[in-house]
This record gives structure tokens, C-alpha cells and sequence, in this order.
């Protein structure tokens, strides 16, 4: 499940609970200028890099975020690599970053394996273990 791009707008509210556990955002790069550091750091060190594209208004995004990347055992497969995530209505440049991966709905996530192959499109609407069950093979 995902947001069509000019979807109805949509409003996700977090618990009590979220603020006291680790945020599924640690150590994740953030917007623009993130996406330019993670893309630095690719190039550097040849370690996998996601890219997370979602809107704040998109409740499949909260939900991928809830049920998949707030998954300890994906917070702890996640932790060695490069992450990014950018928001496309925070500004123009994010919102070019999003063009470059021609994203058709959100949310959007992207592997870049070890250089030199291009970005691999994830499926978001599944269990933690099938994420990383789809994720690891497209590491090698």
C-alpha cells in the first residue's frame, strides 16, 4: 500500500510511547543536504545506501515507519548502512531528488548496493522479516 502522488492529505499522530524508545530516524540523514552527505559517504566507503522518499501527510509512510523501519530487528540490519530520508515537500531540491528516482507514490525506498550497480526499488508493504528477506539479496 502506498500514497498516490497528489493524494488526499492525511494526518498520522504518534504515542506516548514513541518517545521514549529509539526513533527509527537515529542516525539517518535527512533532506537535501543529507542526501548529498549519504551520496559523499557511498562514494567513500562502497557501503549500501537507502533512500527513504515519504510526505508527512502519506499514512502508508507512518505505517511503514511503525510496523517496518521502527522493527528492531530492521534498526539493527539497518544499522551498518548509509541512510537517508527525504521529505519532496520540504523544498525544491528535495523535491528534485524525488524526480531523480522517478517515484510514482509514496512511500518510496530505494537500495543502493555496493558500487557500481544502480538503485534497487524496495517493496514497503510487508513484515519486517520480508523486508530484509528482500533486502539482503539485493546487497549482493
Amino acid at each position: 500500500m502506498f500514497c498516490i502522488l497528489g493524494g488526499a492529505e492525511c494526518c498520522a499522530g504518534t504515542s506516548e510511547t514513541d518517545a521514549s524508545a529509539a526513533k527509527w530516524s537515529d542516525g539517518w540523514y535527512q533532506g537535501a543536504e543529507g542526501y548529498n552527505q549519504a551520496v559523499d559517504e557511498y562514494q567513500r566507503t562502497n557501503r549500501p545506501m537507502v533512500v527513504y522518499i515519504n510526505v508527512g501527510w502519506c499514512p502508508y509512510c507512518r505505517r511503514f515507519e511503525q510496523d517496518v523501519l521502527s522493527s528492531p530487528l530492521v534498526m539493527d540490519f539497518l544499522k551498518d548502512k548509509i541512510k537517508v530520508s527525504v521529505d519532496p515537500d520540504h523544498g525544491s531540491r528535495e523535491k528534485g531528488i524525488a524526480m531523480k528516482y522517478r517515484i510514482r507514490g509514496f512511500p518510496s525506498f530505494f537500495l543502493h548496493p555496493p558500487q557500481p550497480a544502480r538503485a534497487v526499488q524496495l517493496y514497503t508493504g510487508v513484515t519486517p522479516e520480508e523486508f530484509i528477506e528482500l533486502f539482503e539479496p539485493a546487497t549482493q
